[in-house]
């Protein structure tokens, strides 16, 4: 199996605090991926969000379009309002040939609000979580109806921030979840692959659709 290894533009442009990199072109971006040897790239605020310029932005670096982050509002509307809210953006990853969405719930998340500490981040109470389980499961299998995977990642200044956060959520979601993360774990344990619900079948069965880019200590 040949695995292609995609990255996130924040490394030049983040999407929460756009002063950061903001002077940055997507175009200086794309090149320095492309340099590095990464074969794709995640969305973010610079990209295209129509298929044919988002193709023509990516094309001159001979990169793909790996998937783009959606910001989920679960915990305020049911799996069909967020299904509407979700087509734009799942039918340009489908236009693009992505296989996965990465998906994270934002209701109430302080993480673009510099100002408001962690302690004051959203909790889900133990008996939130079976509902919110629920209605993500029915997004995901929506989603994967279409071919695309939904691909969990957990943030800090969200409800689902750290490990116990991703062990609740585990238990009322699909076996097949696939959790994305882009920093270690708090414990600094960085040096193991992914964390995967399901086990390395389910982990095997997300990397088919092409890139790696999970990391997560297993179980």
């Amino acid at each position: 199996m040949t695995i292609r290894i995609g990255a996130n533009p924040i490394g030049w442009s983040n999407d929460d605090m756009r002063e950061l990199g903001g002077e940055i072109s997507l175009q200086t971006c794309l090149s320095e991926a492309k340099q590095a040897g990464f074969s794709g790239m995640e969305l973010g605020h610079k990209f295209p969000r129509e298929p044919a310029a988002l193709r023509a932005a990516l094309a001159p670096f001979d990169l793909a379009c790996v998937s783009g982050w959606h910001s989920a509002g679960l915990l305020r509307h049911d799996a069909a309002a967020e299904l509407r809210q979700l087509r734009p953006h799942l039918d340009l990853l489908k236009a693009m040939g992505s296989s996965v969405l990465v998906f994270a719930e934002t209701s109430n998340a302080i993480h673009g609000d510099i100002a408001t500490p962690l302690s004051r981040r959203p909790v889900l109470q133990a008996g939130q979580w079976a509902e919110f389980g629920r209605r993500m499961s029915e997004v995901a299998d929506a989603t994967l109806r279409e071919g695309v995977r939904l691909v969990y990642h957990h943030h800090m200044g969200t409800v689902v921030q750290d490990e116990a956060d991703i062990d609740a959520l585990m238990a009322v979601f699909a076996e097949d979840c696939v959790f994305e993360n882009t920093a270690p774990p708090p414990d600094g344990d960085s040096h193991t692959a992914a964390y995967v619900a399901g086990g390395l079948a389910a982990l095997a069965l997300a990397l088919a659709g092409g890139f790696l880019w999970y990391r997560r200590r297993l179980p």
